[in-house]
C-alpha cells in the first residue's frame, strides 16, 4: 500500500472513531440529564433537555414515583 492510501485509511478510521465517541457522549448526556433532573437537587447542574436543547428538565415526585419532564417540549419520563 502506498503512504497516501495508508493515510486515507487511517483518517477514515479516526473519523469513524470520533463519530462513535460523539454518539456515546450524547447517549451519556441524555441519561445524566434525566437522572440529575430526577434528583431535584439545587446542587446538581441543569444539563438542559437532551431532546429539544431549549428547555429545562424538571422533576416531580410522589410517594412511589418520580417523573422528569421538559419545560419546552413534550418529553416526559417516569424514573
Amino acid at each position: 500500500m502506498s503512504d497516501n492510501t495508508q493515510e486515507r485509511d487511517r483518517v477514515a478510521e479516526l473519523e469513524a472513531e470520533v463519530d462513535r465517541l460523539r454518539e456515546q457522549v450524547e447517549e451519556q448526556r441524555e441519561v445524566l440529564s434525566i437522572l440529575a433532573a430526577g434528583q431535584q437537587s439545587e446542587t446538581l447542574p441543569d444539563l438542559g433537555c437532551p431532546y429539544c436543547g431549549e428547555g429545562t428538565l424538571v422533576g416531580s415526585s410522589g410517594i412511589s414515583w418520580t417523573q422528569v419532564e421538559c419545560t419546552a417540549c413534550d418529553f416526559k419520563e417516569y424514573l
